[in-house]
């Protein structure tokens, strides 16, 4: 298994916003597009965005520097 192992590409980090979205759309079935939990939910997405940004970008360092992230 080893043989193969650089040959296996890294696995990409999906970008923050991205991963925001899709958050919100499976939450959004979940509370069966509740206005007020959905209000509530956009405002806890806007309010994570600002330390999400920071912790993205370490994830980005441990990529650049470590073959799988993932394992981290």
């Amino acid at each position: 298994m080893a043989i193969f192992q650089n040959a296996i590409p890294k696995p990409p980090i999906p970008l923050l916003e991205h991963t925001l979205k899709r958050y919100q759309e499976y939450v959004s079935v979940v509370v069966n597009n509740d206005q007020m939990k959905l209000s509530r939910i956009e405002k806890a997405v806007a309010e994570f965005r600002i330390i999400g940004t920071r912790l993205q970008k370490k994830l980005e360092k441990i990529a650049n520097e470590e073959d799988n992230w993932v394992k981290r």
